[in-house]
């Protein structure tokens, strides 16, 4: 061979060498000694020089992992048998291996992308997992199996399984190497790992070799478990749906649960008819005669009766599929369908394992529902009576197919809000629906039954009629009939008529003068008296204006208070000279009443009496002494009002009447508050220059009225507490011994 490349010195000469020589395997390195010349183109040779030589054997072929799998079987728990399967290729050109280590390091993973976890190597410790370590020998050119452990020899391609040897190929030969895993425990993850490394035993040097390449293979597997919903508990009867919506179609509410920390990737609702189940299972159309109880019995021992899983869940369609962190979802049957529906939940896990078909009995694993027929009872009649003190008795009775649970009553005074009882506010009372006896038939025509109740109470007496209405309200569901009991409508409105136990009601009087001679009076009162009719006649009104000696000046025969007129201007016509009596517009339930007239002489005193009579005759008179005109008039002014929870009420009162002893003067603080029907009066008289100044002022905790001072000078404020409730009226009024007075009233209806 030429002594040197081309175009470098040398090149023109042959080397002449020795053939090669080969190093024993195990020797370790080897030295050889050659002698070297060299002639040129002439055939002129060199001297022979001794070149020395030291080389090494190879080095170790290192065995590969080619493949990993990693494979688990569900078991029927959360641990798992599994088989991790390997395609191992180890080299047999020039040395032959006697043994191989497999060294596989198992790990948990929270996610399918976890990687391994550092410091996972092919010895030393595992973390978060364990390690399985297995050594295959081999018999020549046989692997040797043990428990556990599997080996198939295979073509250069790996794609027969062929003898062990020569038809392997005479390089490189594969093996397929199945090993059996402890089970793998999926109750805290969703998916393990595994790392392989492998390395060999050689005939020629004995002892383990070097582990596999850095870069050990990988392979993992996600749980097989399935994640099936818990069995729901049957209800008693056939489960109602929803009343039918605006489309007709009653609507289901399907639920499942699961086990606690379960995560499925997605659900699957399952959806069967019952004249489908029956076809399936070929047990003949649906029996009409039969309640949906005796149905749905029926129903779960023909599912019962299938025996193949496949079959049974051939008999369903997949309805809905839904994420898998859905735990309820609603479902509405088709519209006028009268077949009992049935249900079965199923789910997918995040690694594609479906749950299994329920495998128990129709009656814990299937959920059942029925369109409802909705029944309610007919309309209820009611009985009244009216007896002494305002007590009112109540008879109901509601005819039904459903069960009554109780009676609903409502009442007004209002014609307009007792056209209907929706519109008559919550009901006043409710009374437990009684049930027929045993013994009672049926009506033969409906197949109705009687349900009854009774109700005794007090009315607030009014003169005005009360409107009552009654509602049959029926049980909720009865599922073995398949009923969903709706509110029945309400009774005919019935009107009772409570008359109050005492005479009418008037408010105390006011008087004020109007006109600049100041000889116009007008008197003001107010009351509870209806204005129209009542079924016993009206409501009369008069009045009297009297001198100082008690001789009547001028009077009002009794008139309706229909026919009173309604104040039209301020004064109205005929004021003057008058009497004339008018009124305004009812509000917060009191009918205001005012006397116009004007006295002869303004410097005199009058006394005004207003009485009011009821059809039964009783009477309630006020009476004001108008007192005669001052230069130096006094007034009263009720400035605010305030309502003090648990205390009552009271007033902030101004006024410019003296408080001196030597101008003695009163005041007189009045209420009227109206309760069923009677009106109790509070009248209190206070010395003017006796009412205690704010600061130091002691009253008595007892007394119904306390009155003090709330300023030193005139205009001096008066806080006023009286321990009432509304609705109530109150009145206060200043009287000075030359007979001045004024007074102001305010009205607290709520």
């Amino acid at each position: 061979m030429p002594d040197g490349p081309p175009g470098e010195p040398g090149h023109d000469r042959v080397a002449v060498v020795d053939a090669g020589l080969p190093i024993p395997l195990g020797s370790g390195t080897r030295t050889i000694s050659h002698a070297v010349a060299v002639h040129d183109v002439f055939g002129v040779w060199s001297r022979w020089r001794d070149t020395v030589h030291a080389g090494a054997e190879p080095a170790r072929p290192l065995p590969r992992v080619i493949s990993a799998t990693l494979t688990s079987t569900y078991a029927g728990t959360d641990t798992c048998p599994s088989v991790v399967e390997l395609e191992v290729a180890l080299d047999w050109t020039v040395r032959t291996p006697t043994a191989v280590d497999l060294s596989l390091g198992f790990y948990a993973m929270p996610t399918p992308r976890t990687p391994p976890p550092a410091g996972l190597g092919p010895m030393g410790a595992t973390p978060s997992g364990f390690r399985l370590n297995v050594t295959i020998p081999f018999t020549g050119d046989v692997p040797v199996e043990s428990p556990g452990v599997a080996v198939e020899a295979l073509d250069p391609s790996g794609g027969h399984i062929v003898r062990p040897g020569p038809a392997q190929g005479e390089e490189g030969r594969r093996y397929r190497v199945r090993l059996d895993v402890p089970t793998l425990d999926f109750s805290g993850t969703q998916r393990w790992g595994v790392r392989v490394w492998v390395r060999s035993h050689l005939v020629v040097l004995p002892g383990p070799g070097s582990w596999g390449p850095d870069d050990a293979v990988t392979a993992s597997a996600g749980t097989p478990v399935p994640e099936p919903p818990l069995p729901q508990t049957p209800p008693p009867g056939v489960p109602l749906a929803s009343t039918p919506d605006a489309e007709g179609r009653a609507h289901v509410l399907v639920e499942w649960s699961l086990r606690a920390g379960a995560s499925p990737d997605r659900v699957v609702v399952w959806e069967t008819s019952e004249t489908a189940l029956r076809r399936r299972a070929g047990v003949g159309a649906v029996d009409e005669t039969q309640s949906p109880g005796q149905r749905l019995q029926a129903l779960w021992a023909a599912y019962d009766g299938i025996t193949s899983p496949g079959d049974r869940r051939a008999a369903f369609r997949r309805l809905l599929e839904l994420p898998g962190t859905a735990r309820e979802t609603d479902v509405a049957l088709p519209k006028g369908s009268t077949d009992i529906h049935l249900y079965v939940v199923t789910t997918t896990t995040t690694t594609g394992v479906e749950s299994p078909w329920p495998s128990g009995g129709a009656q814990a694993t299937l959920q059942a529902a029925i369109a409802p027929r909705v029944v309610q009872p007919a309309v209820p009649r009611v009985e009244s009576t009216i007896g002494s003190a305002s007590n009112v008795s109540l008879s109901m009775q509601a005819m039904s197919l459903v069960d009554v649970a109780e009676f609903r009553l409502y009442r007004t005074l209002s014609p307009t809000a007792a056209r209907r009882h929706t519109s008559m506010g919550p009901p006043f009372a409710t009374v437990a629906a009684v049930p027929p006896p045993a013994t009672q038939e049926p009506d033969p025509r409906t197949g109705e039954r009687a349900w009854t109740a009774d109700w005794s109470g007090t009315f607030d007496p009014s003169w005005q009629p009360w409107h009552v209405r009654v509602v049959a309200v029926p049980v909720a569901t009865m599922p073995v009939d398949g009923i969903r009991g709706q509110q029945s409508p309400s009774s005919e409105a019935i009107r009772l008529t409570v008359r109050p136990s005492g005479p009418p009601d008037l408010t105390p009087l006011t008087a004020d003068s109007w006109g600049s001679a100041d000889t116009g009076v007008v008197v003001r009162t107010s009351t509870t008296a209806p204005v129209d009719e009542t079924s016993l006649g009206p409501h009369r009104v008069s009045a009297a204006i009297m001198d100082e000696a008690g001789n009547v000046l001028a009077s009002l025969p009794p008139v309706e208070i229909s026919t009173v007129p309604v104040d039209t201007a301020s004064p109205p016509t005929g004021a003057s000279p008058g009497p004339v009596l008018t009124r305004t517009e009812r509000t917060g339930g009191l009918t205001p009443i005012r006397l116009w007239f004007e006295r002869d002489d303004p410097d005199t005193a009058v006394q005004v009496s207003v009485t009011l009579a009821d059809p039964l005759g009783r009477t309630d008179t006020e009476t004001v002494v108008v007192p005669p005109r001052r230069r130096d008039r006094i007034f009263v002014e009720i400035v605010d009002t305030f309502r003090i929870t648990g205390r009552g009420i009271r007033l902030r009162v101004r006024s410019n009447a003296p408080v001196s002893p030597r101008s003695p003067g009163i005041m007189r603080v009045k209420a009227a508050r109206r309760l069923l029907g009677r009106r109790p009066r509070i009248l209190e008289t206070f010395a003017l220059h006796k009412i205690p100044m704010r600061r130091g002022a002691t009253t008595d905790p007892g007394q119904m009225v306390q009155v003090v001072r709330s300023t030193p000078a005139q205009p001096h404020e008066y806080a006023v507490s009286l321990r009432v409730s509304a609705p109530v009226s109150i009145s206060v009024q200043v009287v000075m011994d030359d007979g001045a007075s004024a007074s102001d009233r305010v009205t607290i209806t709520r």
